[in-house]
C-alpha cells in the first residue's frame, strides 16, 4: 500500500509540475505576443502553436510541451523560463555523482526514480551515461592539468634508507 501511495504522489507531483511549467510558459508567451486572438496593431511577436522540447528531470531528459512565439520577422522568440531551464544541464553532475558512488553505466537507469506513465524520457542508456561521464571527467582533468603550479611551494623529504 505504501508503494502505491508513494508512486501516486510522485506521479502527481511530476504531472502537476509539468502542468505548472506549461502555465508559466503560456503566461510568458502572452506577455511576449499579447492575448490569444487579440488584435494588436504594433505587436512584436505572434503565437506559433506548440512544439516538443526536452528538459532535465530526475537524472534523465524528458519531453515537455513548449509554446512557440514568432517574431514579426518569422524567427523564434525565446521564452525566458524555457531558455533558463533548457540551458541548465545537471545531467553531467548527476551522472558523475552516480558513477562515483559505484553505480555502473548499465545500472544507471534503475538507480533513478521512475517517471510516470506517459512521460517520454531518454538519456539513460549505458552509452549515453558513459559519454556524459567521460565528458565530465575530461573537463575536470583539463582544469586540473591546466592549473599554474608556479605559485605552489612544495617541500620534499628524503627518508633514511633502511640498511640491515
Amino acid at each position: 500500500m505504501a508503494d502505491v501511495i508513494g508512486r501516486d504522489l510522485r506521479e502527481f507531483v511530476i504531472d502537476a509540475g509539468l502542468l505548472a511549467l506549461e502555465e508559466v510558459l503560456e503566461r510568458e508567451r502572452t506577455v511576449v505576443c499579447g492575448p490569444r486572438y487579440g488584435h494588436q496593431e504594433k505587436r512584436a511577436a505572434y503565437q506559433g502553436g506548440h512544439t516538443v522540447g526536452e528538459l532535465v528531470m530526475g537524472g534523465r531528459r524528458v519531453r515537455a510541451r513548449r509554446p512557440r512565439a514568432r517574431g514579426m520577422n518569422g524567427h523564434e522568440v525565446g521564452l525566458p523560463s524555457w531558455t533558463a531551464y533548457a540551458a541548465e544541464d545537471p545531467l553531467h553532475e548527476r551522472t558523475l555523482a552516480q558513477m562515483l558512488i559505484g553505480v555502473s553505466t548499465r545500472r544507471y537507469d534503475s538507480s533513478l526514480q521512475p517517471v510516470p506513465a506517459g512521460v517520454v524520457a531518454r538519456g539513460t542508456s549505458k552509452s549515453a551515461v558513459s559519454r556524459r561521464f567521460v565528458a565530465a571527467t575530461e573537463a575536470q582533468m583539463r582544469v586540473w592539468l591546466g592549473r599554474d603550479l608556479r605559485d605552489i611551494d612544495l617541500a620534499s623529504m628524503k627518508w633514511p634508507s633502511c640498511q640491515a
